[in-house]
């Protein structure tokens, strides 16, 4: 049997969140009065852009902020980087943060200033994940890290005379094929299934782990194939998708942000992906009509 490692398996799967990272040129030591090249994908960045324009205002800053579209992120950085292109910090996410680092795209943040302190206020799992390969070296901060979680949209579970979210998986299937059959939504049932690392493979990871499946045993050794939690998110998968529950625009979407947007048109009664989704979802009106509070969250099935 082959075998991976948990790092490089979680690293695949883009599991391990996000981080801010340096570029291996920004050796200079960092000082505010030296103009500052940041680049991200684009989430929220108007948010991100009120924060640079504070640091800046505040500490006499010249960091120029560019956001990039999320598909094309990564190997729009890497063909720059290639070019000779320096951005002084940026975003990376955890499946290319390793091969950044191997390539000298990146480098340690271990010797800059406060580094130490902000180690001290990370989680244990943060600050690992984090690490080069051999551990010995600190490549980034953290961005963000998140849970999936299961949304459901409350007024059509009621409009259904369903009193409550489903609790197992069993009942959220059963709950879908009701609001389908009595034509209540055409797909009831709308997965984080799109093409990128924050979509499909998290939330089949998720759901494994909701189904009680080990992905790694002691030694760290992928072994989720042999696993039958595995087998029966799989089973469930197609099954939904055989019974036309889903529908498959979701497929199309390159981002969990796309894809939640689409939760917003209030045609569809559950929902998983990213907890942070959920405030856009139930407190945005002027986007979403499941605001306000029409959307809540509940506890992950299994």
């Amino acid at each position: 049997m082959s075998t991976i490692s948990r790092r490089r398996f979680l690293g695949s799967a883009g599991l391990l969140g996000a981080g801010a990272v340096l570029a291996e040129g920004a050796l200079r030591a960092a000082r505010a009065d030296k103009p500052l090249n940041f680049s991200g994908w684009v989430f929220k960045p108007d948010t991100v852009k009120d924060s640079v324009d504070f640091y800046n205002k505040k500490h006499g800053g010249q960091v120029k902020y560019e956001a990039i579209p999320w598909t094309a992120y990564h190997p729009t950085m890497e063909t720059r980087a290639f070019a000779g292109e320096i951005v002084d910090v940026m975003y990376c996410n955890h499946n290319n943060r390793e091969r950044w680092y191997e390539n000298g795209l990146i480098r340690p943040i271990d010797d800059l200033p406060g580094t130490d302190e902000l180690k001290k206020k990370m989680t244990p799992a943060n600050l690992d994940s984090l690490k080069s390969k051999d551990g010995s070296k600190l490549l980034g901060l953290p961005y963000f890290t998140s849970l999936f979680v299961l949304i459901y949209n409350e007024p059509m579970l009621l409009q259904a005379g369903i009193k409550a979210p489903a609790k197992s998986w069993d009942e959220l299937v059963e709950h879908c094929l009701k609001l389908k059959r009595d034509k209540v939504s055409d797909t009831p049932f709308l997965p984080n299934w799109n093409n990128s690392p924050s979509g499909t493979m998290p939330q089949f990871m998720t759901d494994c782990f909701s189904e009680g499946a080990s992905v790694f045993d002691a030694k760290n050794r992928v072994i989720v194939d042999q696993e039958p939690g595995a087998a029966r998110a799989m089973e469930r998968w197609q099954k939904v998708y055989k019974a036309d529950l889903v529908n498959p625009e979701v497929l199309t979407k390159t981002s969990s942000t796309d894809t939640h947007r689409i939760f917003w048109t209030g045609r569809y009664a559950y929902h998983t992906n990213h907890s942070y989704y959920l405030k856009t979802i139930a407190g945005e009106p002027e986007n979403s009509k499941l605001a306000p509070k029409k959307a809540k969250m509940a506890m992950y099935p299994g």
